[in-house]
């Protein structure tokens, strides 16, 4: 009678996953995107000329992780420009980070490189649309939580996107040569696990 009752109690408490140690996991993600720009610039708001600064836009995204203890490596694919296209990117990444502690909630840093196109329209000639493409680097810190569960993780981060690279206005505005203008930008992220 006792191993029964011991049984069902057994059966009942929820099984706990083995706070991380080897586990790979594909996510979505979604974040809230600011670029960091001046409102001025020959790129998108020239004096004289009637232009739109860039604005606080949408980003999508799917993720690869490999999470250890206390590390983890991943690769996302992100666009972003959902609403207005002001500017509009696509960045495939690799980063790695560190997290801190082992519990249920885990507050971590990384830091990571990919290759990202921008994308954004000019007041020149009716709305000319310019276009660069490099080397970005990333950053983040954020919490990871229900990391004792397998499946169905949250992270929530604070990021920064630092392209190497810059936009410059159409080549007949500036015969000189312009410029180029890199467009940094702070997301607010929030990504789930499975």
């Amino acid at each position: 009678m006792n191993r029964i009752a011991a049984a069902v109690l057994l059966a009942a408490l929820p099984a706990q996953a083995e706070v991380p140690g080897g586990h790979i996991h594909v996510g979505v993600g979604a974040s809230v995107y600011k670029p960091l720009v001046s409102e001025q610039s020959f790129v998108w708001n020239p004096p004289g000329e009637p232009g739109q600064t860039p604005g606080t836009d949408l980003a999508l995204s799917v993720e690869l992780l490999f999470e250890t203890a206390h590390a983890f490596a991943g690769i996302s694919y992100e666009g972003g420009g959902l609403l207005s296209s002001q500017p509009s990117f696509v960045l495939a990444s690799l980063r790695g980070g560190v997290i801190f502690g082992s519990g249920n909630v885990g507050p971590y840093v990384s830091v990571g490189a990919g290759r990202m196109s921008m994308s954004l329209f000019t007041p020149y000639d009716l709305g000319t649309m310019v276009d660069a493409s490099g080397l970005a680097l990333t950053a983040e810190a954020g919490v990871l939580l229900l990391r004792d569960r397998q499946f169905g993780r949250i992270a929530f981060a604070l990021r920064l996107i630092a392209p190497q690279f810059g936009l410059k206005p159409p080549s007949w505005v500036t015969p000189g040569g312009a410029n180029s203008e890199p467009i940094p930008m702070l997301l607010f992220s929030t990504r789930l696990l499975f």
